[in-house]
Protein backbone atom coordinates (compact mmCIF):
# COMPACT_ATOMS: atom_id res chain seq x y z
CA UNK A 1 0.00 0.00 0.00
CA UNK A 2 0.53 3.34 -0.43
CA UNK A 3 1.71 5.40 2.52
CA UNK A 4 -0.29 8.01 4.03
CA UNK A 5 1.75 11.12 3.34
CA UNK A 6 2.53 13.13 7.27
CA UNK A 7 0.45 16.21 6.43
CA UNK A 8 -2.72 13.77 6.60
CA UNK A 9 -1.70 12.38 10.00
CA UNK A 10 -3.09 15.03 12.09
CA UNK A 11 -6.26 15.65 14.09
CA UNK A 12 -7.36 18.48 11.88
CA UNK A 13 -7.74 16.30 8.68
CA UNK A 14 -8.84 12.91 11.05
CA UNK A 15 -11.77 15.56 12.37
CA UNK A 16 -12.80 16.42 8.53
CA UNK A 17 -12.85 12.70 7.63
CA UNK A 18 -15.13 11.55 10.77
CA UNK A 19 -18.79 13.08 11.23
CA UNK A 20 -19.39 10.71 13.99
CA UNK A 21 -16.75 12.52 17.31
CA UNK A 22 -15.34 15.11 17.76
CA UNK A 23 -11.53 15.07 18.92
CA UNK A 24 -11.04 18.24 20.08
CA UNK A 25 -13.56 16.41 23.44
CA UNK A 26 -11.75 14.84 25.96
CA UNK A 27 -11.48 10.97 26.61
CA UNK A 28 -9.10 7.72 27.63
CA UNK A 29 -5.78 8.15 25.86
CA UNK A 30 -6.34 4.43 24.31
CA UNK A 31 -9.81 5.16 23.29
CA UNK A 32 -8.33 8.19 21.37
CA UNK A 33 -5.48 6.04 19.75
CA UNK A 34 -8.14 3.58 18.51
CA UNK A 35 -10.15 6.37 17.10
CA UNK A 36 -7.21 7.97 15.34
CA UNK A 37 -5.89 4.41 13.62
CA UNK A 38 -9.56 3.98 12.22
CA UNK A 39 -9.78 6.89 11.15
CA UNK A 40 -6.30 6.77 9.04
CA UNK A 41 -7.53 3.30 7.80
CA UNK A 42 -10.19 5.21 6.12
CA UNK A 43 -7.52 7.70 4.99
CA UNK A 44 -5.58 4.54 3.61
CA UNK A 45 -8.35 3.44 1.97
CA UNK A 46 -9.18 6.43 0.16
CA UNK A 47 -5.24 6.59 -0.37
CA UNK A 48 -5.67 3.03 -2.57
CA UNK A 49 -7.74 4.48 -4.91
CA UNK A 50 -5.30 5.75 -6.85
CA UNK A 51 -3.22 2.39 -6.62
CA UNK A 52 -4.01 0.03 -9.48
CA UNK A 53 -2.80 -2.70 -7.11
CA UNK A 54 -5.31 -2.08 -4.38
CA UNK A 55 -8.45 -2.00 -7.10
CA UNK A 56 -10.55 -4.87 -6.12
CA UNK A 57 -11.16 -7.49 -9.11
CA UNK A 58 -14.35 -7.50 -8.77
CA UNK A 59 -15.14 -4.16 -9.18
CA UNK A 60 -12.32 -3.20 -12.13
CA UNK A 61 -14.27 -0.78 -13.45
CA UNK A 62 -15.19 1.33 -10.61
CA UNK A 63 -11.99 3.17 -9.16
CA UNK A 64 -13.29 4.07 -5.72
CA UNK A 65 -13.77 0.20 -4.57
CA UNK A 66 -10.62 -1.42 -3.18
CA UNK A 67 -9.62 -4.32 -1.42
CA UNK A 68 -10.58 -4.58 2.30
CA UNK A 69 -8.52 -7.37 3.54
CA UNK A 70 -8.88 -9.01 7.06
CA UNK A 71 -5.18 -8.05 7.85
CA UNK A 72 -5.46 -4.88 6.63
CA UNK A 73 -8.19 -4.79 9.56
CA UNK A 74 -6.04 -6.55 11.98
CA UNK A 75 -3.37 -3.66 11.66
CA UNK A 76 -5.31 -0.98 12.10
CA UNK A 77 -6.88 -3.35 15.52
CA UNK A 78 -6.06 -6.95 15.96
CA UNK A 79 -9.15 -7.54 17.99
CA UNK A 80 -11.74 -5.33 17.04
CA UNK A 81 -12.97 -5.79 13.49
CA UNK A 82 -16.57 -5.03 13.93
CA UNK A 83 -16.09 -1.56 15.23
CA UNK A 84 -13.63 -1.11 12.47
CA UNK A 85 -16.52 -2.16 9.96
CA UNK A 86 -19.19 -0.44 11.79
CA UNK A 87 -17.29 2.89 12.29
CA UNK A 88 -16.63 2.96 8.48
CA UNK A 89 -20.16 2.43 7.61
CA UNK A 90 -21.40 5.04 9.74
CA UNK A 91 -19.08 7.52 7.88
CA UNK A 92 -20.29 6.65 4.35
CA UNK A 93 -18.11 3.92 3.15
CA UNK A 94 -20.28 0.63 1.79
CA UNK A 95 -18.25 -2.85 2.47
CA UNK A 96 -18.79 -5.79 0.34
CA UNK A 97 -18.63 -8.28 2.90
CA UNK A 98 -18.32 -11.06 0.53
CA UNK A 99 -14.77 -13.01 0.16
CA UNK A 100 -12.75 -15.98 -1.40
CA UNK A 101 -10.40 -17.69 0.68
CA UNK A 102 -7.41 -19.29 -0.92
CA UNK A 103 -7.73 -22.57 -1.75
CA UNK A 104 -4.88 -25.55 -3.39
CA UNK A 105 -2.57 -22.72 -4.06
CA UNK A 106 -4.95 -20.37 -5.94
CA UNK A 107 -5.31 -16.86 -4.66
CA UNK A 108 -8.20 -15.95 -2.88
CA UNK A 109 -10.46 -12.71 -2.80
CA UNK A 110 -11.00 -9.83 -0.46
CA UNK A 111 -13.95 -8.48 1.19
CA UNK A 112 -14.46 -4.87 -1.15
CA UNK A 113 -15.19 -1.41 0.35
CA UNK A 114 -16.40 1.76 -1.59
CA UNK A 115 -15.26 4.92 -0.39
CA UNK A 116 -17.22 8.15 -0.22
CA UNK A 117 -16.54 10.20 -3.12
CA UNK A 118 -17.83 13.61 -1.24
CA UNK A 119 -14.77 12.51 1.61
CA UNK A 120 -12.48 13.06 -1.55
CA UNK A 121 -14.05 15.85 -2.92
CA UNK A 122 -13.67 17.38 1.27
CA UNK A 123 -9.61 15.74 1.36
CA UNK A 124 -8.84 17.42 -2.09
CA UNK A 125 -10.10 20.95 -1.53
CA UNK A 126 -8.79 20.75 2.03
CA UNK A 127 -5.61 19.94 0.71
CA UNK A 128 -5.60 22.81 -1.59
CA UNK A 129 -5.92 25.22 1.36
CA UNK A 130 -3.70 23.73 3.43
CA UNK A 131 -0.55 24.27 1.16
CA UNK A 132 -1.80 27.01 -0.95
CA UNK A 133 0.88 29.58 1.39
CA UNK A 134 3.11 27.31 0.77
CA UNK A 135 3.94 27.03 -2.98
CA UNK A 136 4.38 30.77 -2.44
CA UNK A 137 7.93 30.16 -0.75
CA UNK A 138 8.77 27.77 -4.22
CA UNK A 139 7.07 30.92 -6.36
CA UNK A 140 10.80 30.92 -8.52
CA UNK A 141 11.44 26.95 -8.53
CA UNK A 142 10.95 25.07 -12.05
CA UNK A 143 10.97 21.84 -13.16
CA UNK A 144 14.24 19.93 -12.59
CA UNK A 145 15.37 16.18 -12.38
CA UNK A 146 18.36 15.55 -10.05
CA UNK A 147 20.70 13.93 -11.09
CA UNK A 148 22.46 13.34 -8.23
CA UNK A 149 20.49 10.82 -6.53
CA UNK A 150 19.47 8.19 -8.34
CA UNK A 151 18.63 4.56 -8.30
CA UNK A 152 20.17 1.44 -9.75
CA UNK A 153 18.58 -0.24 -12.32
CA UNK A 154 21.63 -2.55 -13.06
CA UNK A 155 24.55 -2.38 -15.69
CA UNK A 156 25.38 0.83 -14.61
CA UNK A 157 22.17 2.53 -15.43
CA UNK A 158 20.94 5.28 -13.11
CA UNK A 159 17.44 6.62 -12.68
CA UNK A 160 16.43 9.56 -11.02
CA UNK A 161 15.08 9.09 -7.64
CA UNK A 162 13.90 13.26 -7.24
CA UNK A 163 11.63 15.39 -9.81
CA UNK A 164 10.73 19.07 -9.11
CA UNK A 165 7.95 20.06 -10.13
CA UNK A 166 7.33 23.91 -11.70
CA UNK A 167 5.73 26.00 -8.91
CA UNK A 168 3.31 27.04 -11.02
CA UNK A 169 1.74 23.86 -11.04
CA UNK A 170 1.41 23.47 -7.63
CA UNK A 171 -0.33 27.21 -7.55
CA UNK A 172 -2.91 26.59 -10.57
CA UNK A 173 -3.75 23.32 -8.67
CA UNK A 174 -3.91 24.87 -5.68
CA UNK A 175 -6.53 27.42 -6.94
CA UNK A 176 -8.90 24.96 -8.58
CA UNK A 177 -11.94 23.50 -6.29
CA UNK A 178 -12.87 20.09 -6.48
CA UNK A 179 -15.82 18.76 -8.00
CA UNK A 180 -17.94 15.08 -8.09
CA UNK A 181 -17.85 14.54 -11.29
CA UNK A 182 -15.68 12.46 -14.20
CA UNK A 183 -12.45 14.33 -13.24
CA UNK A 184 -12.87 13.26 -9.42
CA UNK A 185 -10.31 10.15 -9.69
CA UNK A 186 -7.68 12.15 -12.28
CA UNK A 187 -7.94 14.97 -9.76
CA UNK A 188 -7.20 13.03 -6.51
CA UNK A 189 -5.23 10.96 -8.27
CA UNK A 190 -2.82 14.68 -8.60
CA UNK A 191 -3.49 15.51 -5.34
CA UNK A 192 -1.78 12.71 -3.46
CA UNK A 193 0.76 12.96 -5.44
CA UNK A 194 1.70 16.48 -5.38
CA UNK A 195 0.88 16.37 -1.51
CA UNK A 196 4.26 14.77 -1.29
CA UNK A 197 5.68 17.71 -3.53
CA UNK A 198 4.14 20.28 -1.31
CA UNK A 199 6.22 18.95 2.06
CA UNK A 200 9.51 18.72 0.04
CA UNK A 201 9.69 22.09 -1.37
CA UNK A 202 8.56 20.88 -4.61
CA UNK A 203 10.53 17.85 -4.83
CA UNK A 204 8.86 14.23 -5.70
CA UNK A 205 10.67 11.52 -4.58
CA UNK A 206 10.91 8.48 -7.41
CA UNK A 207 11.52 5.52 -5.41
CA UNK A 208 11.81 1.84 -7.28
CA UNK A 209 12.52 -1.74 -6.60
CA UNK A 210 13.34 -4.10 -9.61
CA UNK A 211 11.41 -7.81 -9.63
CA UNK A 212 13.52 -10.92 -9.56
CA UNK A 213 12.71 -11.33 -13.07
CA UNK A 214 14.08 -7.88 -13.41
CA UNK A 215 11.19 -5.80 -14.22
CA UNK A 216 11.69 -2.08 -12.80
CA UNK A 217 8.37 -1.08 -10.68
CA UNK A 218 7.36 2.30 -9.20
CA UNK A 219 6.46 2.72 -5.71
CA UNK A 220 5.43 4.74 -3.33
CA UNK A 221 2.55 7.93 -3.15
CA UNK A 222 4.56 10.17 -5.54
CA UNK A 223 5.91 7.84 -7.63
CA UNK A 224 5.10 8.68 -11.59
CA UNK A 225 5.73 5.54 -13.29
CA UNK A 226 2.08 4.83 -13.10
CA UNK A 227 0.66 7.98 -13.58
CA UNK A 228 -1.92 8.68 -16.34
CA UNK A 229 -1.08 10.53 -19.56
CA UNK A 230 -3.27 13.30 -18.74
CA UNK A 231 -1.55 14.18 -15.41
CA UNK A 232 1.82 13.87 -17.00
CA UNK A 233 0.72 16.60 -19.16
CA UNK A 234 0.07 18.41 -16.03
CA UNK A 235 3.19 17.83 -14.10
CA UNK A 236 5.57 17.50 -16.89
CA UNK A 237 7.24 20.59 -19.40
CA UNK A 238 5.88 20.85 -22.57
CA UNK A 239 9.25 19.79 -24.16
CA UNK A 240 9.19 16.63 -22.62
CA UNK A 241 8.09 13.91 -24.81
CA UNK A 242 7.88 9.91 -24.43
CA UNK A 243 10.07 7.16 -26.26
CA UNK A 244 7.45 4.22 -26.90
CA UNK A 245 8.02 0.65 -27.38
CA UNK A 246 5.60 0.10 -30.68
CA UNK A 247 3.37 -3.31 -29.97
CA UNK A 248 5.76 -3.43 -27.69
CA UNK A 249 4.29 -7.51 -25.96
CA UNK A 250 3.33 -8.96 -29.76
CA UNK A 251 6.96 -8.06 -31.24
CA UNK A 252 8.96 -9.40 -28.25
CA UNK A 253 7.06 -12.44 -27.90
CA UNK A 254 6.79 -13.05 -31.94
CA UNK A 255 10.90 -12.87 -31.67
CA UNK A 256 10.72 -15.34 -28.76
CA UNK A 257 9.45 -17.37 -30.72
CA UNK A 258 11.66 -17.29 -33.75
CA UNK A 259 14.44 -17.97 -31.22
CA UNK A 260 13.12 -20.68 -29.76
CA UNK A 261 10.43 -22.64 -32.30
CA UNK A 262 12.08 -24.50 -34.67
CA UNK A 263 9.00 -25.05 -36.78
CA UNK A 264 9.30 -23.77 -40.20
CA UNK A 265 5.21 -24.71 -40.32
CA UNK A 266 4.70 -21.80 -38.43
CA UNK A 267 3.96 -18.32 -39.78
CA UNK A 268 2.11 -15.92 -38.48
CA UNK A 269 0.79 -13.27 -41.54
CA UNK A 270 -1.05 -11.46 -39.92
CA UNK A 271 0.81 -10.42 -36.89
CA UNK A 272 2.96 -9.75 -39.31
CA UNK A 273 0.91 -7.25 -40.77
CA UNK A 274 0.16 -5.64 -37.74
CA UNK A 275 3.58 -5.05 -36.41
CA UNK A 276 4.09 -3.24 -39.90
CA UNK A 277 1.01 -1.20 -39.90
CA UNK A 278 -0.69 -1.25 -36.39
CA UNK A 279 -2.11 2.68 -37.10
CA UNK A 280 -3.46 1.91 -40.73
CA UNK A 281 -5.18 -1.22 -39.10
CA UNK A 282 -6.78 0.17 -36.26
CA UNK A 283 -8.25 3.06 -38.43
CA UNK A 284 -9.42 0.83 -40.97
CA UNK A 285 -11.29 -1.45 -38.32
CA UNK A 286 -12.44 1.68 -36.66
CA UNK A 287 -13.82 3.32 -39.32
CA UNK A 288 -15.66 0.08 -40.43
CA UNK A 289 -17.85 -0.54 -36.78
CA UNK A 290 -17.88 3.15 -36.65
CA UNK A 291 -15.87 3.56 -33.52
CA UNK A 292 -13.01 5.74 -31.99
CA UNK A 293 -9.47 3.92 -32.81
CA UNK A 294 -8.62 4.42 -28.98
CA UNK A 295 -11.26 1.99 -28.14
CA UNK A 296 -9.74 -1.21 -30.90
CA UNK A 297 -6.40 -0.28 -29.98
CA UNK A 298 -7.81 -0.99 -26.16
CA UNK A 299 -9.39 -4.57 -27.63
CA UNK A 300 -6.15 -5.34 -29.37
CA UNK A 301 -4.11 -4.93 -26.50
CA UNK A 302 -6.60 -6.93 -24.11
CA UNK A 303 -5.72 -9.98 -26.65
CA UNK A 304 -2.63 -9.89 -25.83
CA UNK A 305 -3.50 -10.03 -22.23
CA UNK A 306 -5.56 -13.44 -22.27
CA UNK A 307 -8.91 -11.65 -22.71
CA UNK A 308 -11.98 -13.74 -23.32
CA UNK A 309 -13.41 -14.10 -27.00
CA UNK A 310 -17.11 -13.41 -25.71
CA UNK A 311 -19.81 -10.59 -25.56
CA UNK A 312 -21.68 -12.69 -22.88
CA UNK A 313 -22.78 -11.30 -19.59
CA UNK A 314 -21.69 -12.73 -16.50
CA UNK A 315 -23.50 -13.13 -12.95
CA UNK A 316 -21.86 -10.96 -9.73
CA UNK A 317 -23.28 -10.26 -6.70
CA UNK A 318 -25.30 -6.67 -6.28
CA UNK A 319 -23.23 -4.97 -3.16
CA UNK A 320 -25.59 -2.51 -2.55
CA UNK A 321 -28.85 -4.09 -3.57
CA UNK A 322 -28.40 -7.81 -2.75
CA UNK A 323 -28.83 -10.50 -5.37
CA UNK A 324 -27.29 -11.16 -8.47
CA UNK A 325 -26.96 -8.64 -11.28
CA UNK A 326 -25.16 -9.23 -15.10
CA UNK A 327 -21.70 -7.70 -16.13
CA UNK A 328 -20.96 -6.67 -19.31
CA UNK A 329 -17.93 -8.14 -20.80
CA UNK A 330 -15.09 -6.31 -20.88
CA UNK A 331 -15.07 -5.80 -25.15
CA UNK A 332 -18.73 -4.89 -24.62
CA UNK A 333 -17.94 -2.46 -21.97
CA UNK A 334 -14.73 -1.14 -24.17
CA UNK A 335 -16.91 -0.66 -27.07
CA UNK A 336 -19.93 -0.18 -25.52
CA UNK A 337 -22.56 -1.89 -27.38
CA UNK A 338 -23.02 -5.61 -28.00
CA UNK A 339 -23.72 -5.14 -31.24
CA UNK A 340 -20.07 -3.03 -31.87
CA UNK A 341 -18.41 -5.89 -29.76
CA UNK A 342 -19.59 -8.73 -32.12
CA UNK A 343 -19.09 -6.97 -34.97
CA UNK A 344 -15.22 -6.53 -33.94
CA UNK A 345 -15.41 -10.36 -33.29
CA UNK A 346 -16.56 -11.19 -36.78
CA UNK A 347 -14.34 -8.80 -38.49
CA UNK A 348 -11.87 -11.08 -40.45
CA UNK A 349 -8.49 -9.58 -39.47
CA UNK A 350 -9.22 -10.00 -35.61
CA UNK A 351 -10.19 -13.91 -36.19
CA UNK A 352 -6.96 -14.67 -37.88
CA UNK A 353 -5.09 -12.78 -35.53
CA UNK A 354 -6.90 -13.93 -32.54
CA UNK A 355 -6.29 -17.42 -33.68
CA UNK A 356 -2.82 -16.61 -34.80
CA UNK A 357 -2.23 -14.90 -31.03
CA UNK A 358 -3.42 -18.15 -29.44
CA UNK A 359 -1.14 -20.50 -31.68
CA UNK A 360 1.82 -18.42 -31.06
CA UNK A 361 1.08 -18.32 -27.71
CA UNK A 362 0.55 -22.44 -27.48
CA UNK A 363 3.94 -22.72 -29.04
CA UNK A 364 5.98 -21.07 -27.50
CA UNK A 365 4.44 -22.01 -23.51
CA UNK A 366 5.33 -25.71 -24.96
CA UNK A 367 8.75 -24.88 -26.51
CA UNK A 368 9.71 -22.46 -23.01
CA UNK A 369 9.06 -25.25 -20.94
CA UNK A 370 10.67 -27.71 -22.72
CA UNK A 371 14.13 -25.98 -23.35
CA UNK A 372 14.17 -23.91 -20.18
CA UNK A 373 13.31 -26.07 -17.38
CA UNK A 374 15.35 -23.91 -15.00
CA UNK A 375 13.82 -20.65 -15.91
CA UNK A 376 10.20 -22.38 -15.22
CA UNK A 377 11.56 -23.81 -11.60
CA UNK A 378 13.13 -20.17 -10.44
CA UNK A 379 9.68 -18.50 -12.09
CA UNK A 380 7.40 -20.99 -9.64
CA UNK A 381 9.77 -20.11 -6.72
CA UNK A 382 9.38 -16.23 -7.38
CA UNK A 383 5.38 -16.82 -7.67
CA UNK A 384 5.57 -19.10 -4.50
CA UNK A 385 3.95 -22.31 -6.67
CA UNK A 386 4.46 -25.25 -5.75
CA UNK A 387 6.83 -27.34 -8.51
CA UNK A 388 4.19 -29.91 -9.21
CA UNK A 389 1.64 -27.53 -10.15
CA UNK A 390 1.65 -26.51 -13.94
CA UNK A 391 2.12 -23.05 -14.39
CA UNK A 392 -0.89 -21.60 -16.85
CA UNK A 393 -0.19 -20.75 -20.51
CA UNK A 394 -0.74 -16.85 -19.55
CA UNK A 395 1.27 -16.74 -16.58
CA UNK A 396 4.46 -17.88 -18.77
CA UNK A 397 3.80 -15.49 -21.37
CA UNK A 398 3.28 -12.38 -18.90
CA UNK A 399 6.61 -13.07 -17.21
CA UNK A 400 8.19 -14.14 -20.60
CA UNK A 401 7.20 -11.10 -21.93
CA UNK A 402 8.13 -8.50 -18.41
CA UNK A 403 11.47 -10.34 -18.63
CA UNK A 404 13.13 -9.43 -22.24
CA UNK A 405 10.67 -5.90 -21.80
CA UNK A 406 12.87 -4.99 -18.65
CA UNK A 407 15.71 -5.50 -21.27
CA UNK A 408 14.80 -3.07 -23.39
CA UNK A 409 13.73 -0.67 -20.73
CA UNK A 410 17.17 -0.59 -19.44
CA UNK A 411 18.58 -0.48 -22.62
CA UNK A 412 16.32 2.73 -23.74
CA UNK A 413 17.57 4.38 -20.49
CA UNK A 414 21.00 3.52 -20.64
CA UNK A 415 21.27 5.24 -23.68
CA UNK A 416 19.13 8.45 -23.63
CA UNK A 417 21.33 9.22 -20.34
CA UNK A 418 20.96 13.01 -18.88
CA UNK A 419 17.76 13.25 -20.94
CA UNK A 420 15.47 10.56 -19.21
CA UNK A 421 13.23 11.60 -16.86
CA UNK A 422 11.50 8.79 -15.59
CA UNK A 423 11.24 5.25 -16.87
CA UNK A 424 7.24 3.32 -17.51
CA UNK A 425 7.93 -0.39 -18.32
CA UNK A 426 8.07 -0.23 -22.38
CA UNK A 427 8.70 3.36 -22.85
CA UNK A 428 10.93 6.18 -20.87
CA UNK A 429 10.09 9.70 -20.38
CA UNK A 430 12.72 12.06 -21.62
CA UNK A 431 13.23 16.26 -21.84
CA UNK A 432 13.37 16.76 -25.39
CA UNK A 433 12.09 15.44 -28.66
CA UNK A 434 14.53 13.16 -30.24
CA UNK A 435 15.29 13.25 -34.39
CA UNK A 436 14.61 10.34 -36.77
CA UNK A 437 17.90 9.26 -36.35
CA UNK A 438 18.40 9.70 -32.57
CA UNK A 439 15.35 7.01 -32.29
CA UNK A 440 17.22 4.50 -34.93
CA UNK A 441 20.48 4.87 -33.19
CA UNK A 442 18.85 3.71 -30.01
CA UNK A 443 17.13 0.94 -31.55
CA UNK A 444 20.20 -0.17 -33.39
CA UNK A 445 21.45 -0.29 -29.17
CA UNK A 446 18.46 -2.12 -28.41
CA UNK A 447 19.18 -4.82 -31.28
CA UNK A 448 23.04 -4.59 -29.42
CA UNK A 449 21.88 -5.15 -26.02
CA UNK A 450 19.08 -7.34 -26.38
CA UNK A 451 18.84 -9.13 -29.88
CA UNK A 452 15.11 -7.52 -29.88
CA UNK A 453 14.67 -5.60 -33.56
CA UNK A 454 11.86 -2.85 -32.33
CA UNK A 455 10.54 0.02 -33.39
CA UNK A 456 10.00 3.13 -31.30
CA UNK A 457 8.15 5.85 -31.79
CA UNK A 458 8.57 9.71 -30.39
CA UNK A 459 5.61 11.74 -29.23
CA UNK A 460 4.91 14.56 -26.82
CA UNK A 461 3.82 13.83 -23.33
Amino acid sequence: MKQIPESLRNNEFRQLIREDMDFSQPMHHKSREKQRRITDGMTQMMINTVNWSERHSRYEDIWNAVRFSRDFQRQICSSDQQSIQRIMQNNGFVIDSHFIPPVGGRAGETKAIFVPKEKIVRAGNWIKQKYLQQTQKIEHQGFSVDRNQTFDFGGGVEIPSRIRIDAEVLQEFCEEKFHEDEKLHADWHLAVMLTSAMENEGWMEQNYWVSPLGRLFGRGISSLQYCPKELLRRILPKTCTVLDVNTAALVILYQEHQRLVSSQASFFPHLEEFIANKTRIRRDIADSLGVEIDQVKKAFTAIGFGIKRTTSSYPVRNVFGGGIQYEESTLVKNFGSRQKAEQFLENEFVKEYWNEYSRLGAELTKEVRKQNPAWMKELKRTLEIPEHKILPKKTILFYLFQQSEAGVLKSICRQVGSDLVLPKHDAAVILRSYEPQEVFRIEQGILEDTGFLVKLSSEPV
